[in-house]
């Protein structure tokens, strides 16, 4: 299934994004991994991506998907598209609801997924977002 759709994946930890890639581009997405979230604002400013997924946390304190993210809802003149995003976190959830989900639902975040993460269910968030609502 060839989509053709760019999804742009902000993940630190190497195997973690190397999964995540390998999945979706078996799915028929183009996917670009970045590290860090410096790096994604610069690709999201030059290259069209039709997502984001990223990892909230990552080892750059301050500087991760929570910032990427925040760019990108809450701020206006930074030149970075409007996209929907995907929010995935390593930290462990409490009682069945995550504590950083109504955050994340405040800063425009279209999913959130917490790790591990199952294939299917990540499929099925990127091709939620990713399929024009019908008329």
């Amino acid at each position: 299934m060839d989509h053709g759709s760019r999804i742009l994946l902000l993940e630190d930890d190497f195997r973690q994004a190397a999964a995540l890639q390998a999945r979706l581009e078996a799915a028929g997405y183009v996917v670009d991994v970045v590290e860090r979230a410096d790096a994604a604002i610069t690709r999201l400013r030059t290259l069209h991506y039709d997502l984001l997924v990223t990892d909230i946390y990552t080892d750059q304190p301050g500087r991760g998907g929570l910032y990427l993210v925040g760019m990108i809802k809450q701020a206006i003149d930074y030149g970075l598209p409007d996209l929907p995003i995907i929010a995935i976190t390593g930290a462990s959830a409490v009682r069945g609801a995550h504590p950083l989900s109504a955050y994340l639902e405040q800063l425009g975040v279209d999913a959130f997924l917490v790790k591990p993460i199952r294939p299917l269910e990540l499929e099925l968030a990127v091709e939620h977002l990713l399929t024009p609502a019908e008329p």
